[in-house]
């Protein structure tokens, strides 16, 4: 499409009422050249009278010719050039993370859309962040029997799912669980409370101690999974813990972690997703820098027997990193499928 050309064609949808990116798409031109077209066509409107004056003193209308050098003494910039070319890393890993599976209640489609996304990532780590099993049996809270899961089934369903990851990412990548207050080793944990309760001053001999532990008695030999209270990645720039702030709307819980903590966080325990930021700005040799903290939703069924219409959404993150830096993606899951930015493409359960 010769300048002539592209120029009519823009005016024309200009007086039109589209604005430049629907001009881009309609055209299949770069936003750049429509923008640089757009401000030339703006420009003739404003300045379509430079030109020589008339014997009475009036105006006369510039030619062409002088609106375009005037315009180009304007404009420095030549919008048709490319933008310049920016370093690409080559080194970038990728961790994914998910979190609130709460074994004997999980969304299996969230899971289905998860495995899909290791296979085609195939990622270094693999962090599940927190209440991994629900241990339904062993909470304080009343419940009702008709809608009890037995242990040996959250169990067996939390072990047939590291058994999938495993077959998919390999021996090799790291499978990490951090603890919380449903499941792990920490003493906000549902194991060791009931342990603690049920058992008393039993519970702190070597041999429970070494035998009864969440990692002994729920944790399958196979998978490989360290258990850890947080991960540390991009050299300390990025944590994933599974948080212990919960507050009504999402993002706000975020917000309170980042006040508690001031680090960048993806954090799960609400089962919503939010997400946060705070700018520190440079002082005297300190540099500026960007503290965002991430609530990443759940793997879990979002109708449970205990709550009724809870403001819960499925789904997990995958966290692309480069050396200190990172981006995060939280991928949604509604009506079993989910569009995955990362991969330019959209995975039905």
């Amino acid at each position: 499409m010769s300048g002539n050309v592209k120029r009519d064609a823009i005016a024309s949808l200009m007086k039109n009422g589209l604005n430049r990116t629907q001009i881009s798409k309609r055209l299949g031109l770069p936003v750049t050249t429509v923008r640089y077209w757009a401000e030339k066509i703006q420009a003739e409107k404003t300045y379509e009278t430079i030109g020589t004056r008339t014997n009475e003193g009036e105006p006369m209308p510039a030619t062409s010719e002088q609106v375009w050098e005037y315009l180009d003494q304007l404009s420095p910039i030549n919008f048709i050039n490319p933008p310049p070319t920016r370093p690409v890393a080559t080194n970038s890993d990728v961790a994914i993370v998910l979190g609130d599976t709460h074994f004997g209640m999980q969304d299996t489609p969230t899971l289905e859309i998860f495995y899909e996304v290791l296979a085609e990532l195939k990622p270094n780590t693999v962090i599940l962040n927190g209440d991994t099993v629900d241990l339904m049996a062993l909470s304080k809270y009343p419940k009702d029997v008709r809608y009890s899961v037995e242990l040996i089934d959250e169990r067996k369903a939390y072990h047939s799912f590291c058994g999938n990851v495993r077959d998919i990412i390999g021996p090799d990548a790291k499978l990490l669980e951090t603890d919380a207050n449903h499941s792990g080793n920490g003493v906000e944990g549902r194991w060791w409370r009931y342990l603690s309760e049920r058992l008393g001053p039993v519970a702190s001999l070597p041999e429970v101690l070494k035998h009864l532990t969440y990692n002994e008695i729920f944790i399958p030999d196979f998978a490989n999974v360290e258990l850890v209270e947080q991960v540390e990645l991009c050299n300390g720039n990025l944590f994933v813990m599974h948080g212990d702030i919960v507050r009504k709307h999402g993002g706000y819980s975020a917000r309170g972690m980042l006040d508690k903590w001031y680090a960048s966080i993806i954090m799960n325990h609400t089962h919503r997703f939010g997400v946060t930021a705070q700018r520190i700005p440079a002082l005297g040799r300190r540099p500026e820098r960007t503290i965002t903290v991430y609530e990443n939703a759940c793997a879990c069924d979002l109708t449970p027997c205990y709550a009724s219409a809870p403001n819960w959404q499925n789904g997990f993150s995958i966290v692309t990193m480069d050396g200190d830096n990172f981006g995060v993606e939280p991928v949604i899951v509604s009506d079993k499928k989910a569009v995955v930015c990362t991969l330019g493409k959209t995975i039905i359960a």
